[in-house]
């Protein structure tokens, strides 16, 4: 007879653990309405492979971003593909453009962003994460 190995992932108190627990459905979401639209692009178009791979996940609407730089200056930065984009800065403002998603604070919290609303920041911005579709919070916004 064979034995099973099972190994457990123990995840560590602190910062990580609060995340895992905060983030968890808002992931959940994100990946299942990930899975839906990598679907229905594969079932309604189906470009070569490399076509597909360069722009399914990109637009031509632009997110930007604009943030403190350490002369006093805003900086810009934008995108227009969805994914997750780390970042290190403190936050002036957010215009999403036909975006909608996440954006991670350095202390741990975290905030919506729905299309076409701009919004005003004030804490360090870690990540901005660029949803393919639009997430539920901004469905009926």
């Amino acid at each position: 007879m064979k034995s099973l190995n099972i190994r457990v992932a123990v995840v560590p108190r602190g910062r990580r653990g609060r995340e895992m627990f905060g983030t968890g459905n808002r992931t959940r979401k994100l990946l299942a309405t990930a899975a839906a639209t990598c679907a229905a692009l594969t079932i309604v178009a189906t470009p070569g492979p490399a076509a597909a791979s360069a722009s399914a996940w990109c637009q031509s609407s632009y997110l930007v971003y604009k943030y403190w730089k350490s002369d006093g200056t805003i900086g810009r930065w934008s995108n227009n593909c969805a994914g997750d984009h780390s970042l290190n800065s403190k936050g002036y403002k957010l215009e999403p453009g036909g975006w909608s998603g996440y954006i991670d604070y350095s202390d741990g919290t975290w905030d919506y962003f729905c299309d076409f609303q701009d919004k005003w920041l004030g804490k360090r911005v870690v990540n901005i994460t660029m949803a393919a579709a639009k997430i539920e919070y901004c469905v009926n916004k």
